[in-house]
């Protein structure tokens, strides 16, 4: 089921080693409304990436997600904008 899941190429490499890579994370999708409309979609020959610093991109799922992300943004100072989010 796995087998296939890292490339026997990158097996021995260390993270540092491997080539830059980015990823969709959700945070950021601005259009007008009608290149929507035509496009149906987000993504279109318009489409751009926005690269985001690691601490302004911060993947929250559950309970300790969260505790992570209020230890960083203690450290960096950064003032919540509201308790209830």
């Amino acid at each position: 089921m796995y087998e296939k899941f890292i490339r026997q190429e990158i097996m021995d490499k260390n993270r540092q080693e491997l080539p830059l890579f980015y990823r969709l994370n959700g945070v950021i999708y601005l259009t007008y409304c009608n290149y929507l409309k035509e496009q149906k979609a987000f993504f279109g020959e318009k489409t751009f990436a926005y690269i985001m610093p690691r601490e302004r991109c911060i993947d929250i799922n559950d309970g300790i997600d969260s505790k992570l992300a209020e230890a960083i943004m203690e450290k960096l100072n950064v003032k919540a904008i509201s308790k209830d989010l």
